[in-house]
């Protein structure tokens, strides 16, 4: 005679066939995405054949051949690229036509390396392409530096040699479109604009800008003129996806709302996991303050040499010590709430502080989890590719998201990706497909209805990513959300946290991936892997003798071990659930530390060590600022104005606090 047990197991192989389906999908779609993704994200035209290092070490050399003597104590090596250019050449001439130009013959992508000293307003910035050749740079000299005049035919000869000569361009075609001079305190300055007249680029063309203090050549900058009319008119456009994140935006503050409540029912009610909490939320904030010290390096090249060396690393190290503490505030109060609520609205599946165990681990419902999880990744993936090289018919487009430029600026280039992957998969999973989708579940009583607005309330909070029309990014989201959502209701939370983070974190490593240097290629593997490592040692435990776990011990409903409250019964009817917490006086010191957490977080501290820093500097140092932004950018600047030579675009931005 078959028990209960045994039919159960034998419905639930059943069932799993399902599984297959999933996985042969993400087959086709892995195998898609190798073979037309080249098509819409042509990640390949970044060739990084030189590593940091040499690139540091070449940048030492221009430094001393263009005169900067000063013994530089600070340096730093960042990668970045010119945006504008970029998107531009994109948007008009389609990802392919632009993915060659951008490899071989316009300057797009570009490390970047500074040297200063504290104290000393005398630097040297310079940029340098993939390749190894120089882009661009600039030696900044006070405007009161005394330095010997020359005739302005001079400067212009001057600067024609060191193009020709040193930066190896070829000018033939290339005509004088600007040039001027201006007049400070203790000298004659000049500068020239030239421009290609043979090619142009739907309206865009190659500029060469050189700049003489005095007698010496301080600027240089190779750049696409992107012509102006361009740039509103995208501005335009980019205000339609501003606008429908702003109203998604109304859902996410909703649902942060909310979180806070949940927090309280289930502190209250004493449902809340507090040791899973507290791990969960302790592993963010270590990811969190790893992060930010893996990224010193694009700190130290934003270093402010008008404030002591010391002084500004102590605050970078405050600052990072601060975010890690109110990430981890952000994620106990998120991840207590939503584990409350996810256990009451999903009894049956594995409760997600068994997942680590030795039970868990070799749990049926885990491994078939993880083997979900991976399978929505592929499938992730080939429906990316499918979507943005069939939307083209409806006008749709996506240029090239340059993820990593932060990572390859880092002390270990693919841990930013992982945080990333790690840090999105938990928040927008819990925020989204547990906290969103119970809320909509309970005010309109139907599954697929509350799904399906869950998943348009978290894509469109994407709106604002680059890709256009307005609506493109939302919709691709909105299908990924509903089949996410889906999931959840088959298999639970953990196969969608595994494939929002394995998919984040292999869209942030694909240009480390192909790279031709091992040092970057190798760790990026690994990076999308961990999870198939869990896999493999979740298989080798299940085939040990006696290692068949009781799956109905692991479930959500056996973490209840006393009666459950009337309001819990009201809103999920029929569901044992309430368990032993801790005790009511550790429970009382627990909340007392949450409570001042917030309070020191939104309180008068935070303007010490917090964003608002960069607020307390003086007017002075507001406008040298400015002026090194505008310099960093190719802008000149005369006298007490400033004269903007369209080159790789003003950022607004960082001058608003002038």
């Amino acid at each position: 005679m078959t028990s209960p047990d045994s039919r159960a197991n034998n419905l639930a192989h059943r069932k799993d066939y399902s599984l297959w389906w999933l996985v042969a999908i993400g087959l086709i779609g892995v195998v898609v995405y190798l073979a037309r993704s080249y098509e819409v994200f042509p990640s390949a035209s970044i060739d990084l054949t030189i590593s940091p290092k040499e690139i540091l070490s070449q940048s030492k050399k221009w430094a001393q051949r263009l005169g900067y003597k000063q013994p530089y104590t600070v340096q730093s090596t960042i990668f970045s690229f010119d945006n504008e250019a970029k998107t531009f050449l994109e948007y008009e001439l389609g990802l392919t036509e632009a993915n060659k130009l951008m490899k071989d013959q316009v300057p797009v992508w570009y490390w970047s390396t500074r040297l200063c000293r504290p104290l000393s307003p005398e630097e040297f910035a310079i940029e340098i392409s993939p390749q190894g050749r120089l882009v661009s740079f600039e030696h900044s000299l006070e405007n009161d530096r005394t330095l010997p005049g020359m005739a302005h035919e001079e400067a212009r000869k001057l600067a024609l040699d060191f193009l020709q000569q040193k930066a190896g361009l070829v000018l033939k075609e290339y005509k004088l479109v600007e040039d001027g001079s201006v007049s400070q305190s203790h000298r004659t300055d000049h500068y020239f604009t030239w421009e290609d007249s043979s090619v142009q680029f739907k309206g865009a063309k190659l500029r060469v800008y050189a700049y003489i203090a005095g007698n010496m050549l301080t600027k240089f900058n190779y750049f696409l003129y992107v012509p102006e009319t361009w740039l509103r008119k995208f501005s335009q456009l980019r205000s339609y996806n501003a606008a429908l994140e702003e109203v998604a935006s109304i859902f996410y503050v909703a649902f942060n709302t909310a979180t806070f409540f949940a927090f309280i029912w289930a502190f209250t009610s004493g449902r809340l996991r507090w040791r899973f909490a507290l791990v969960v939320s302790g592993l963010v904030a270590i990811m969190d303050l790893a992060e930010s010290l893996n990224s010193l390096p694009n700190a130290i090249h934003n270093y402010d040499t008008t404030m002591s060396y010391r002084a500004y690393l102590v605050d970078v190290y405050v600052g990072a010590v601060w975010g890690s503490l109110s990430q981890w505030l952000r994620t106990f109060i998120l991840v207590g709430a939503a584990e409350s609520l996810y256990r009451v609205a999903h009894p049956t599946k594995i409760a997600l502080e068994q997942i680590a165990s030795k039970v868990g681990l070799r749990s049926r419902q885990l491994i078939t989890g993880l083997i979900a999880g991976h399978a929505m990744f592929g499938i992730h993936l080939g429906w990316v590719v499918l979507y943005y090289l069939y939307g083209r018919n409806l006008g749709v487009w996506s240029p090239l998201e340059v993820r990593t430029t932060e990572g390859l600026s880092s002390v270990v280039p693919f841990y930013s990706s992982m945080y990333v992957g790690a840090t999105a998969a938990i928040f927008e999973e819990l925020t989204y497909r547990v906290l969103g989708l119970t809320i909509f579940q309970r005010l309109f009583k139907h599954f697929w209805l509350a799904n399906l607005l869950q998943a348009t309330a978290w894509a469109f909070m994407h709106s604002n990513y680059p890709q256009e029309p307005p609506w493109a990014r939302g919709v691709e989201l909105t299908v990924v959300g509903v089949f996410y959502g889906g999931v959840i209701k088959r298999y639970g939370l953990v196969p969608c946290i595994i494939s929002h983070y394995v998919f984040d974190t292999f869209l942030g490593v694909v240009p480390l991936i192909d790279s031709s240097l091992l040092s970057l290629k190798l760790p990026s593997v690994l990076a999308v892997s961990p999870f198939l490592v869990v896999l493999a040692v979740a298989l080798w435990l299940r085939k040990l003798p006696c290692a068949i776990a009781q799956e109905q011990s692991l479930q959500n409903s056996q973490l209840e071990l006393v009666r459950h409250s009337d309001e819990v019964e009201e809103m999920f009817p029929h569901t044992p659930y309430s368990y032993v917490s801790l005790s009511k006086q550790v429970r009382m010191l627990l909340a007392l530390a949450a409570v001042v957490g917030i309070l020191i977080a939104f309180g008068s501290f935070s303007p010490l060590v917090g964003q608002d820093s960069q607020l307390s500097i003086s007017r002075t140092q507001a406008i040298a600022a400015a002026r090194r932004c505008l310099h960093q950018q190719g802008i000149a600047t005369a006298g007490r104005y400033e004269v903007a030579w369209l080159s790789r675009g003003l950022d607004l931005e960082a001058l608003q606090y002038v």
